[in-house]
């Protein structure tokens, strides 16, 4: 109903870092099914971004009256592939994988190649 109807919502949140809680006036933008969970992805005007809001985290959402128009420049697609690297979980490490030979041979010919050197 906000998306199609083109409706600003504002909603409160709970934070994944900190637990706090907060409230945000947004511009829907789409849902998404990522990581085993639903997400709302919103334009935020306080905070001058595209976040994404894990519907679970949601605690309050209200559709209001008022009506926005698209914006342009505005990508969710974008936004999205980098939204899984945004929350810190800890240290990087590199890796190298050794498998044998018979692993080796089954493995995906693209995995291997995006791997690189780093597939043994």
């Amino acid at each position: 109903m906000a998306i199609a109807g083109q409706r600003v919502c504002r909603l409160t949140y709970i934070s994944f870092s900190n637990g706090s809680k907060s409230a945000w006036t947004c511009i829907p933008l789409r849902m998404h099914f990522g990581a085993r969970a639903w997400y709302l992805l919103a334009w935020t005007p306080a905070a001058r971004e595209v976040r994404t809001y894990k519907l679970g985290r949601i605690r309050t959402l209200k559709v209001l009256d008022e009506r926005f128009e698209p914006r342009p420049g505005i990508d969710p697609q974008a936004h999205l592939n980098g939204a899984w690297s945004m929350i810190p979980e800890g240290k990087f490490f590199d890796v190298r994988l050794r498998f044998s030979p018979m692993v080796r041979a089954t493995w995906p010919s693209a995995v291997a190649s995006v791997a690189g050197s780093d597939v043994e």
